[in-house]
């Protein structure tokens, strides 16, 4: 395959993610040079950074207004970059504030546009989708029931797999076990990855943690750490037992239950196979956007993707301590009832593909550029 450019693009840490391994599948198949925006694992992956944009991922709706003057900017910058680096292909991940403007100018330059980690539109804007359809050339899914949306528009669209299947080591998939009638059971806080996220959640999850504990004495919590936050950032507890540990997947593997914000986390609990309810709260502003702009009836990505509510949700006045205790002590106590919504999260882990989404993301981009397929000894022993 003769050397060609790809400039990629990821906004966030889940973008960036995402990004470095499909980086490492694209380097895996010859020669190739990448170039654009994103993150730490974009660019220890091999993709030469401009700018790092995935480390000033702007949060929820006020995070927009708040900084839109960096968000012309970087626009900017990103739009120079394509007229001097003149790529083979702009590739995208999510963030489509950013992302659907950077292929409107792409497609007009003549570059052609792969977007992988499609917008959300299913959820916040359906119209927006023929937009997308006359400036994106091949769009890359990871949830089931993306094909069939982007289809209808009359989109090229290929559904590759969600790629937390090549995140989670394959022995941690499913590894969740029951907790037993009269042992110890193990409560896991998933207040969000984010500062802002933890000063609207986490007061909260202590609170139906503190009515659960208290009818189950044998309950022990556990706070899971995002990365890129500190102990520091939890505060006082209160009187509490909570160990707060890293949110790596071994640790959540051991949990029975978890209060979980709404996001990729609820994802891969059902990966882990760990019952959950799913928990939203925002600002006002944030809010109120997302009242006005959210067309469907369901706001975690394990209920959507099942296409009903195998988990309750929780939404704001809603998300109240005694509702969130009543619906967790049931799952608690009960190891048939977790066995149930067990099996409901495997067939969510089925529906989600296999793994090596990151490596069939990079067939389809190598193919849709026209060029040879890789010789084996190129992929070596990483391919699915």
């Amino acid at each position: 395959m003769s050397s060609r450019t790809i400039m990629m693009i990821a906004g966030e840490a889940s973008g960036d993610m995402y990004g470095g391994l499909l980086a490492a599948a694209l380097l895996c198949r010859g020669p190739v040079r990448l170039v654009g925006m994103g993150g730490r694992k974009m660019a220890e992956a091999g993709v030469e950074l401009a700018y790092p944009l995935a480390d000033h991922a702007i949060v929820g709706w006020s995070g927009v207004l708040r900084s839109l003057f960096l968000f012309r900017r970087v626009l900017m910058q990103a739009r120079r970059m394509l007229e001097e680096q003149r790529p083979d292909a702009l590739v995208l991940l999510d963030y489509p504030g950013f992302n659907v403007r950077l292929a409107r100018f792409a497609h007009s330059r003549g570059i052609p546009v792969i977007y992988y980690i499609s917008p959300q539109l299913w959820a916040w804007n359906p119209g927006r989708i023929h937009e997308i359809r006359r400036v994106v050339d091949l769009m890359l899914v990871i949830l089931p029931f993306e094909p069939g949306f982007y289809r209808q528009a009359g989109m090229e669209v290929e559904f590759v797999g969600h790629p937390l299947l090549d995140v989670i080591p394959p022995g941690l998939l499913g590894a969740a076990t029951p907790p037993t009638r009269h042992g110890e059971v193990r409560l896991g806080l998933l207040p969000g990855s984010r500062r802002g996220e933890l000063r609207h959640m986490l007061p909260t999850l202590l609170a139906a943690s503190r009515l659960i504990v208290e009818r189950l004495p044998r309950c022990r919590v556990v706070a899971f750490r995002a990365p890129g936050l500190s102990d520091a950032d939890f505060g006082r507890l209160g009187d509490l037992p909570v160990e707060v540990c890293e949110a790596d997947y071994a640790a959540r593997a051991r949990i029975h239950y978890a209060l979980t914000a709404s996001g990729t986390a609820t994802l891969e609990n059902a990966l882990l196979g760990v019952p959950m309810c799913v928990i939203y709260r925002a600002g006002p502003l944030n809010m109120a956007i997302a009242k006005a702009l959210v067309r469907i009836p369901r706001i975690g990505l394990v209920n959507i993707v099942a296409e009903r509510d195998i988990c309750p949700e929780f939404i704001q006045r809603q998300a109240h301590a005694q509702a969130i205790a009543d619906a967790a002590l049931p799952v608690l106590s009960d190891p048939a009832r977790w066995q149930e919504v067990r099996r409901d999260l495997d067939e969510v882990r089925h529906r989600l593909g296999r793994p090596g989404a990151s490596h069939r993301a990079a067939d389809a981009i190598v193919a849709h550029l026209g060029l040879p397929a890789p010789s084996p000894h190129l992929l070596g022993s990483t391919a699915p």
